[in-house]
């Protein structure tokens, strides 16, 4: 059976059946959370809460939800930074 080789060699398509129970749990609870996400966004409470969550459950397994933490993250910390100067 011949490989097909591309530019992103840490990237391997799997199929369900050889995906760890670890990374199916995982991947479960980001979903639930964003779900949860969605929910809170109709319903008053705290979505962003569960938006963060759903990416650091995505992050472990993914390295582009792993650069949008970061960038999250980021603007998270500016924002605190400017609110601690209003007081």
């Amino acid at each position: 059976m011949k490989t097909l080789t591309h530019s992103f060699p840490y990237i391997r398509k799997v199929t369900f059946g050889e995906l760890p129970m670890k990374k199916i749990c995982i991947l479960l609870l980001g979903s639930l959370f964003v779900l949860l996400a969605l929910v809170f966004i109709i319903v008053p409470g705290p979505s962003v809460v569960f938006l963060l969550a759903a990416l650091v459950c995505y992050s472990m397994y993914y390295p582009r939800a792993r650069t949008w933490l970061k960038k999250v993250q980021s603007i998270f910390t500016k924002a605190c930074y400017k609110l601690d100067r209003l007081k």
